[in-house]
């Protein structure tokens, strides 16, 4: 409009737009008439660079979106640049959120040589950039200033200095870990708490943050989805619940999701496909062989197939779009049974039993294969592990614990699959270690401030104020050093 009413003579009938193709010029106008514009891999970085020169915002969103739709390593930086130059701000933060969440296989990709100094510098100093240690970083920008000085994109001492500092002053503290492992309630002392701690496992130290349980609750399950926790069932010593209360992160409230069918204490609990799953626990008046799941979008539960076994006590998971369910209490005896669940059929199928009857057990999937750790067995608390191959439908013997431990909370971090306090026979413990997958060995990690059982365990991850869960930066260097163990 400009171009045509103040720019031009009213005579002028010929205008000569440098700017842009006759191939984008003839998208433009055919959109002028018909509100539609298709958008390509071929034509989305073009079409995007007109829109923006000519200030059409409907097209430069929907180009936007695409890019954000196409996302991956090997495009990523492209795509930052580039809706970072165009104002793009949402996909722009899109993109440097997914290069700092996958920069071990971005600094592999053809693009990332060239990223633009500014840019590398921004990155590399983020606290929330992952990667398992400093040595890759160093690696990357090794690797950018190569590429920079031999395409001659800036002199020697440039390409070196700016990258160079900012990731010896990123070096000084660790950075920020993607997920934090929290753990929520449990029997403390002579009743239940509402405490909950996180796991740092960039300083492997314990937080304690703000937000605790909206209520006291022990022997309850936890999960993690959407960016919210969901606390479901558990006891107060007075009363078995059937509600599920959810924590939003963002808003930092509580607040009452539809309830459970039943009253489950003692249960078991997990996700599969986006749905929460409740089963089998205790209502007060018998073990339970019902099961459950909740769908979020119409906030609503939904009795499944009954469990072969009633089963309190137990410990569920996840793997290859099946739940696998061991050991519990059936109100008699320990269980030494196991049985999955496919969703596809709603339909349980008992498999290979355990070696051991394991009650208060602790189940978590890795790869390909179920980890059953811990629990009693009748008379005495169990500090062996096994591991089940469903190809093969077997189970093999794991490195025991350091020390035994039922009703434990349980989760999978990095590799390492954690068991998180519990009752070792006699009493309480705030004692925790982890299982590296890798090397086949249990370690001992940090004490938890507090000794509890029947806690629940969960991976939460980007956490918009992920300061409430990790360890004080500025307090790692007033921690004596401790000897590794």
């Amino acid at each position: 409009r400009a171009l045509f009413i103040r720019w031009s003579r009213p005579d002028e009938s010929h205008f000569v737009i440098m700017e842009l193709s006759p191939a984008m010029m003839q998208l433009i106008i055919e959109f002028a008439y018909t509100n539609n514009i298709p958008v390509t891999e071929k034509t989305v970085r073009e079409l995007l660079q007109t829109a923006g020169f000519l200030n059409i915002r409907s097209i430069s969103n929907k180009c936007c979106n695409f890019l954000g739709d196409m996302l991956c390593t090997e495009n990523c930086i492209s795509i930052y640049q580039l809706t970072k130059y165009h104002f793009c701000i949402p996909h722009e933060q899109k993109a440097y959120k997914f290069i700092l969440n996958n920069f071990e296989s971005v600094e592999t990709s053809k693009e990332f040589p060239q990223l633009e100094m500014e840019n590398l510098c921004s990155i590399i100093a983020s606290d929330h950039l992952c990667v398992c240690n400093e040595a890759v970083v160093f690696k990357a920008i090794i690797q950018w200033i190569t590429y920079a000085i031999e395409f001659n994109i800036m002199n020697q001492m440039d390409a070196f200095d700016r990258p160079l500092i900012v990731a010896r002053n990123a070096m000084a503290y660790p950075r920020f870990p993607k997920s934090i492992l929290l753990a929520t309630g449990g029997w403390s002392g002579n009743h239940p708490t509402q405490a909950v701690e996180a796991y740092d496992i960039s300083t492997h130290h314990w937080v304690t943050p703000g937000s605790q349980l909206d209520r006291r609750r022990a022997y309850h399950g936890i999960v993690f989805l959407n960016g919210s926790i969901y606390c479901l069932g558990g006891f107060d010593r007075l009363e078995k619940f059937n509600i599920v209360q959810k924590y939003d992160f963002h808003t930092g409230m509580w607040s009452e999701v539809a309830p459970m069918h039943y009253r489950r204490c003692y249960i078991s609990v997990t996700v599969l496909n986006g749905k929460i799953y409740a089963i089998g626990g205790y209502d007060g008046y018998e073990r339970l062989k019902t099961a459950e799941c909740y769908n979020l979008e119409d906030n609503q539960w939904t009795l499944i197939a009954q469990m072969n076994e009633q089963r309190s006590d137990a410990s569920c998971t996840t793997l290859n779009n099946k739940i696998y369910i061991c050991g519990g209490f059936n109100g008699t005896e320990c269980l030494q049974t196991c049985e999955s669940y496919n969703p596809l059929e709603d339909e349980w199928t008992l498999f290979a039993p355990m070696s051991i009857q394991r009650s208060g057990v602790g189940v978590i999937a890795s790869l390909t294969c179920v980890y059953a750790i811990g629990g009693t067995d009748g008379n005495t608390r169990l500090s062996t592990a096994e591991v089940y191959n469903p190809r093969s439908d077997s189970w093999s013997a794991l490195p025991s614990m350091h020390i035994p431990r039922s009703n434990f909370g349980i989760e999978l971090f990095n590799g390492l699959i954690f068991a998180v306090a519990g009752f070792n026979g006699q009493t309480t413990t705030r004692k925790v270690e982890y299982y590296n997958i890798r090397t086949d060995e249990w370690k001992e990690a940090d004490d938890m401030s507090i000794s509890r059982s029947g806690l629940s365990c969960c991976l939460v991850s980007d956490l918009p104020h992920i300061n409430e869960y990790i360890f004080p930066r500025q307090e790692l260097h007033l921690l004596k050093p401790t000897k590794k163990k």
